[in-house]
């Protein structure tokens, strides 16, 4: 098992590609995962920074988030040992 110092490590290293594939997406998808998935904000609050509707950031931020997943994928990031990541599947047993 692993201790509190060696989690810590680990956090920040994924932490730190996660920040890097982030700043990959196009800027207004960048500001959108940013506002809506760091900072927590509402579509609403999102949108009266990006200035554009609350469907659009709606959308946005869906979009953002598979492109994410794409870059994610493409450079075998795993997140927690999330399949969903690696794009590799379990096999049932």
């Amino acid at each position: 098992m692993l201790d509190t110092v060696e989690m810590e490590i680990i956090k920040k290293q994924e932490n730190n590609q996660l920040y890097k594939a982030i700043y990959k997406l196009p800027t207004q998808y960048r500001e959108v995962v940013i506002l809506r998935g760091i900072m927590e904000l509402s579509s609403k609050e999102a949108s009266d920074i990006v200035k554009c509707s609350p469907n659009k950031v709606n959308v946005m931020y869906h979009r953002s988030l598979k492109k994410l997943r794409e870059i994610l994928k493409k450079e075998g990031y795993t997140y927690g040992g999330n399949e969903r990541y690696t794009g590799k599947s379990k096999k049932s047993s």
